[in-house]
């Protein structure tokens, strides 16, 4: 009748050797080998499973980190863009203001500009700067 091992070769010296070693019965020590690398095998997994989780966790953490960071930077150039907007319009506001023909022709006027027809020219300077009233 043929023998049937259930472990490696490598395994069954060593289970011999521990049988006879605590005198025990072959299949007492064999059960406890494998019990021992079941274990084994269940504490490696759970610490594998367990570093996979810890890196998903802080993965998760950085990105949303990063989502909070770009959405606070997304704000921070809205009240910028806000600002320069409002900045620009009263800029608009003070260009209109400043270029209004009465105040241009005042201007010219006190300057030395003479008033023709729709024309200022300067009274005595050679060169005519030409400034077309409204």
């Amino acid at each position: 009748m043929a023998t049937v091992t259930i472990t490696a070769p490598k395994t069954k010296v060593k289970v011999e050797k521990r049988a006879v070693e605590y005198g025990l019965p072959e299949h007492v020590v064999e059960r406890a080998v494998r019990k021992r690398k079941k274990a084994l095998r269940a504490a490696v997994s759970r610490v594998i499973i367990s570093v996979l989780l810890i890196a998903f966790v802080i993965g998760y953490i950085g990105a949303y980190a990063q989502l909070r960071l770009y959405g606070y930077k997304k704000c921070e150039y809205v009240k910028e863009q806000r600002k320069l907007i409002a900045e620009n319009l009263s800029i608009k506001a003070e260009i209109d203001q400043l270029a209004e023909p009465d105040r241009v022709s005042a201007i010219a006027e006190q300057d030395g500009f003479v008033a023709g027809s729709e024309i200022y020219r300067l009274g005595q300077v050679s060169s005519v700067k030409v400034a077309k009233a409204e």
